[in-house]
């Protein structure tokens, strides 16, 4: 039916192990995950920090409250071997990079508490607290700048066609109109562009494409009108063209936006936001 991991430094009990082998044909189009209840047990200093930074981050980039990412109990249906096997990653990277293509791919996250035996605080671990970390956060780093692409697409069209505007066509208009028209005008064709790419490539969306579209616009909109809030204000008291503060503003509100896309626009389907169906009580 699958196959099931497990540290070899004896950190799992042969019960919870079992019960992933177990829980495999009952969940076969899901990757179960046996995390640790850190409020529970005494985990060592070392062992939660980088826990608690890439779950942190983890959660920041891909969504969902997932306690333990470096969980190494991890039950694997037949169905998905073959795209684990061609990941890249040898370490911990592994780890993480599985459930970030899990993610990407819809696969549910079921996760079943279990206990975690620790030995001479933990000192057979082979997890450099610092080391580790930073490679684990430079995977999801990585990850962003893929993600950044649809952005830098759809803002260089929107930046060239707000400057192409601005300063030229609608260079005559008063300053509030101009921006404005430039501003709405740029935003709708670099926003059709950015809405395909990222239903499609970016962040998969399985939901309606009408529903979809519509929280897009609403999210759309109300960023349009931050941008020409903003760049408006900004151009009253700085002395600087306004592109170059129109770059800066919307760098910030991109940030923003990612999150909203990812939790709201192209939210997965409630089948797959059910899948993180620990018992614990809070995600750090």
């Amino acid at each position: 039916d699958g196959v099931v991991t497990a540290d070899a430094d004896g950190q799992h009990g042969i019960e919870d192990i079992s019960n992933i082998c177990k829980m495999i044909p009952q969940k076969q189009s899901s990757l179960i995950l046996g995390v640790r209840n850190f409020e529970e047990y005494n985990e060592p200093k070392r062992s939660y920090m980088g826990n608690m930074v890439i779950s942190r981050a983890f959660q920041f980039f891909y969504g969902g409250c997932l306690n333990d990412t470096q969980t190494g109990l991890r039950g694997i249906p037949k169905s998905e071997l073959a795209w684990m096997v061609g990941m890249r990653g040898e370490r911990y990277d592994y780890e993480v990079n599985m459930l970030i293509e899990a993610k990407r791919r819809n696969i549910a996250l079921v996760t079943v508490p279990i206990k975690t035996l620790y030995f001479d605080n933990n000192s057979g671990s082979h997890y450099r607290t610092v080391r580790d970390s930073a490679y684990i956060l430079w995977c999801f780093v990585s990850r962003l700048l893929q993600y950044s692409g649809s952005s830098l697409v759809s803002g260089i069209i929107d930046i060239l066609v707000f400057s192409l505007l601005n300063n030229f066509v609608l260079a005559t208009l008063a300053a509030a109109r101009r921006i404005f028209l430039s501003t709405v005008i740029a935003r709708i064709m670099s926003s059709i562009c950015n809405y395909t790419i990222n239903r499609k490539i970016i962040f998969r969306g399985t939901g309606r494409i009408i529903k979809s579209v519509i929280r897009y616009y609403i999210l759309c909109a109300s960023i349009m009108i931050a941008s020409f809030s903003l760049v408006y204000s900004f151009s009253l008291f700085l002395k600087v063209n306004e592109s170059i503060i129109k770059i800066i503003v919307d760098i910030c509100l991109g940030i923003i936006s990612y999150e909203v896309q990812l939790h709201w626009v192209f939210r997965k389907d409630d089948s797959v936001k059910a899948s993180f169906s620990s018992k614990s009580k809070s995600c750090f």
